[in-house]
């Protein structure tokens, strides 16, 4: 009798565990999901399509800030990179101790990194799962503001979208962090950002999606 209530037990434990999983894939995904239309609605609204050409590299998270001159910022999304005119699969990250100069506001918001140039983001593909970086955000001309003769000549644009009301010069990232939990739950396995920019893993139906979004928005 011990046997049979110890492997109904064992059973029901492992059914739990197996139902957490899953619930947090789905998390993932429709996180995901999330993301993408956040940059699919900010790219369409805001960001100018010779910059999107120029980019080589995006990162699109959500972001929480507050502050006044100094501020903090906390937020999860995902970083992907050009990789000889295609787009690898997006790695998530955490995004911790921001600050901005000549900042005010709080709020809830979608934010977008356009970088020109893929050095400042492919630290990435060094297989350090943290990395500390300093980086001089621009805040990015609108698509009705520019003229065919802009130059882009900053390293990395910022656009955001949401609730609440934020602006900024620059920015300082003090820590972007490999979500490792999160990617694990995308990929099914752990990986490390040298393993996408390779191909070495594998596409889902919604990463799919999200390359050929990225190839259309990116396109010359």
């Amino acid at each position: 009798m011990c046997k049979i209530i110890f492997f109904v037990g064992l059973v029901s434990i492992l059914n739990a565990c197996t139902h957490t999983e899953a619930v947090k894939i789905d998390n993932i995904y429709q996180q995901l999901t999330r993301l993408i239309d956040a940059f699919e609605l900010i790219a369409d609204e805001k960001i100018p399509p010779a910059l999107l050409r120029n980019s080589e590299a995006i990162i699109i998270s959500d972001i929480t800030r507050g502050g006044l001159f100094l501020g903090f910022e906390s937020g999860k999304g995902i970083l992907t990179i050009r990789n000889q005119q295609k787009w690898s699969n997006p790695i998530f990250i955490n995004m911790l101790n921001m600050s901005f100069g000549l900042q005010a506001g709080i709020g809830v918001q979608k934010l977008v990194l356009v970088f020109t140039n893929r050095k400042e983001a492919e630290q990435f593909a060094t297989g350090s799962s943290k990395i500390c970086l300093s980086l001089n955000v621009t805040i990015g001309p609108l698509t009705n503001e520019i003229s065919t003769n802009t130059i882009f000549d900053q390293n990395v644009y910022s656009y955001t979208s949401g609730i609440g009301m934020f602006g900024g010069m620059s920015l300082k990232t003090n820590s972007l962090t490999l979500d490792i939990a999160a990617n694990r739950y995308l990929y099914g396995k752990t990986v490390r950002f040298s393993d996408l920019l390779n191909g070495n893993t594998k596409k889902s139906a919604i990463i799919i999606g999200l390359q050929n979004i990225l190839q259309e928005k990116t396109s010359e």
